[in-house]
């Protein structure tokens, strides 16, 4: 997790501006070369800049610096950037400049919501509020919560600064095409899946894959296809290869069959989590009020 980094009053902006140099470019050597420096010379300038702030920038890697930015770098390189695109900008611009910077809004989520209910909140948000830019993560595990960062995930981890609420509860179910029915059959009973073809979404690519609609059933199945790709699986439903498991959510699934319709599968809740220390503070508590009420409205229909 990466710790604020501040700015003195009396830092050198001529390092700063090497170091956003640096950052910006694919190695040490090619920054020197535009600088006008050795690279032995520029590594012993960001050395004096990490003093003066405190923080390492770029990675060591065995006495020497990768070209690889610390966390802090990296919030600093997006600082300087912003900095010195507004100062080279000529003084009748910077106004409209300053007004068309977007503000972030990174969202963390999994595959599988980002193309189900979230789909027409984000979009009707973002046609609300086309000053924001949208960051979807849906590869990241999101342990840690940084400022800036909405969680919409089943799972939480307590952390300080943080703040959950709850969204809503969904279950599992079971769902193959027409196409899969005419051409094997449909179950008969849970058990019956042993006979038929599984697909099963893993995204940590553990050899224990399984279904998560009912996990006691798990010792009795051998998958057909195993995948980190929701994209994938969800393709190979509708196309007849085997019986795929999905949230009971808002996706158009009129092509598919629920297996089981009156067995409930696992159920859990989801949440929206995000830290409280976000550095614009009335963006995403807005968000989230208005994913809620979004979310909420849909499912009373």
């Amino acid at each position: 997790m990466a710790k604020p980094v501040f700015i003195p009053n009396d830092i050198n902006w001529e390092l700063l501006k090497r170091f956003n140099v640096c950052a910006n470019s694919f190695g040490f050597n090619e920054a020197a070369k535009k600088i006008g420096t050795s690279p032995s010379a520029l590594l012993g300038q960001i050395e004096v800049l990490e003093k003066q702030i405190g923080f390492n920038l770029f990675e060591r890697v065995n006495r020497n610096r990768s070209k690889t930015l610390t966390p802090e770098g990296q919030m600093l390189k997006e600082a300087t950037q912003q900095i010195f695109l507004f100062l080279s900008t000529p003084m009748n611009e910077q106004k409209k400049l300053s007004k068309s910077q977007a503000r972030i809004l990174r969202v963390i989520t999994t595959e599988g919501l980002a193309k189900t209910i979230l789909v027409k909140p984000i979009n009707q948000y973002l046609e609300d509020h086309p000053d924001i830019q949208l960051q979807l993560i849906t590869k990241s595990t999101a342990d840690l919560i940084e400022p800036g960062e909405v969680v919409i995930r089943s799972n939480f981890v307590e952390q300080k600064h943080v703040r959950r609420e709850y969204l809503l509860n969904y279950k599992m179910k079971l769902y193959a095409s027409k196409t899969y029915i005419n051409k094997f059959g449909r179950p008969a009973s849970p058990l019956d899946l042993s006979n038929h073809k599984v697909l099963i979404f893993n995204s940590l690519g553990a050899k224990d894959s399984s279904f998560l609609w009912k996990p006691d059933l798990n010792i009795y199945l051998t998958p057909t296809v195993v995948s980190d790709s929701f994209d994938f699986l969800l393709k190979q439903c509708y196309e007849g290869q085997g019986i795929f498991e999905l949230a009971d959510l808002y996706l158009e699934k009129d092509e598919l069959v629920d297996l089981f319709p009156d067995m409930s599968g696992e159920q859990f809740d989801l949440y929206l989590s995000y830290n409280k220390k976000s550095t614009y503070e009335d963006l995403i508590p807005d968000f989230v009020k208005f994913l809620k009420k979004s979310i909420g409205d849909k499912a009373k229909e």
